[in-house]
């Protein structure tokens, strides 16, 4: 990052260790402002979301620029801080459950054309897609957050048992209207855990 006068003249520039902190010293007092900048792959969080000074992000998410400060004679300021995160991916497949044991065994198919959607926890959708001709699908550049997915159940299938296995990237994950359970996505997990298992619906003829 670097720190610039309230007029605009470069100060100097500084590098975050490991543990992300930085610093600048021998400041003279005055009015000055920072701009942070990203490392790649990484998006700034949204900026000051009233959670106090000394936590929350001081960093305009379109720009890295932080707002004016005025640091006085002998002053410590340790409240300029940027929060960033790394956009995350979920998806994995929906199969023909041949035996309804809820696990995919070998040689157990992918569906083409099912429909999942994602949705956030108060029911707002946020996309759509499909299954590819293996049955695998995928959703990419999203949001740190909590989600579920809703699965559309072919016709003439009906949803096998779930959470049947202890590898969860094995296992059916969907209930019987086709919906998972709220789950959380952290900053830049790639979860390709979710899959839904079907099966044949029995079709009982009368005379």
């Amino acid at each position: 990052m670097s720190l610039y006068t309230a007029e605009g003249s470069l100060v100097g520039s500084a590098a975050t260790d490991v543990q992300g902190a930085y610093s600048f010293e021998n400041i003279m007092p005055g009015s000055y402002f920072l701009v942070f900048s990203e490392p790649a792959g990484y998006t700034f969080s949204p900026q000051n979301p009233s959670v106090g000074a000394n936590l929350d992000s001081d960093a305009d998410p379109a720009s890295g620029k932080s707002a004016g400060f005025t640091l006085g004679a002998g002053q410590q300021d340790a409240s300029h801080d940027a929060g960033m995160f790394r956009l995350a991916s979920l998806g994995d497949r929906v199969w023909e459950d041949k035996n309804n044991n809820g696990i995919q065994d070998l040689r157990e198919r992918g569906i083409k054309s099912i429909q999942i959607s994602l949705y956030t926890p108060d029911g707002t959708l946020v996309a759509s897609t499909f299954t590819d001709r293996d049955g695998n699908y995928k959703f990419e550049n999203l949001l740190p957050g909590s989600y579920y997915l809703l699965f559309a159940l072919p016709r003439g299938f009906q949803f096998c048992p779930i959470n049947q296995s202890l590898d969860p990237s094995m296992d059916s994950d969907v209930d019987l209207t086709g919906r998972t359970r709220i789950f959380t996505l952290l900053s830049g997990l790639q979860d390709v855990t979710w899959d839904a298992g079907v099966i044949r619906a029995k079709v009982t003829k009368t005379r």
